[in-house]
């Protein structure tokens, strides 16, 4: 698990100068199920949120960690629906900056917010998430197969980030360290996606 919160200590400001800081630049929204797979892989921002997410529901000790994951993937889903039914854009994608912002304060800072409160901010993390993607594919052929592709790399990224997050349990010291860096990281680049 070490090893696991070393990789995810370099990979990360890796990830944040490697590349674009456009979410999706170059991006073909084609129907299937690996366009949508690989579709939140390659956004910085639906990256870092959902990393991030999962982070913060697996350093929680209470219980809820696993509840909070599937309540952000069913949001997801929901927002996915919202989305690709041409509702509003509106301030959704700098709703998911900030909403990606304050997952990292609450990393960096280690805060635990009760349990309504965190089921909440899963829920609207997952909205805005699916609103996105939806939109962006409101007028794909094909949408359920996109779909499912989505749904599943969000829950391998949730997974992912929970599995950081328990190791950071496991490991006090170390992985208090790296879990306040990773949300400081997060942070900084969800603001700076909001303001470019």
């Amino acid at each position: 698990m070490i090893r696991i919160l070393q990789r995810t200590a370099v990979g990360v400001p890796a990830l944040l100068i490697a590349g674009t800081a456009e979410a999706h630049t170059g991006l073909a929204h084609t129907a299937g199920f690996a366009s949508g797979f690989v579709h939140p892989l390659l956004g910085l921002d639906h990256l870092l949120v959902l990393l991030a997410a999962g982070v913060y529901a697996g350093t929680r000790d209470d219980g809820i960690s696993g509840r909070m994951l599937l309540v952000v993937l069913a949001a997801v889903g929901a927002g996915l629906l919202l989305g690709s039914a041409g509702l509003p854009q509106g301030v959704v994608t700098a709703g998911l900056a900030v909403s990606g912002a304050l997952i990292g304060l609450a990393l960096m800072f280690e805060l635990r917010v009760a349990a309504p409160w965190a089921a909440a901010v899963a829920i609207l993390v997952g909205l805005l998430h699916g609103h996105a993607h939806g939109a962006e594919v409101a007028a794909m052929q094909g949408l359920a197969a996109y779909a499912a592709g989505l749904l599943a790399a969000t829950a391998l990224l949730l997974a992912v980030g929970a599995l950081c997050g328990a190791a950071g349990r496991v490991h006090p010291r170390l992985g208090a360290a790296g879990i306040r860096g990773f949300g400081a990281a997060v942070s900084t680049a969800m603001l700076f996606l909001a303001v470019t």
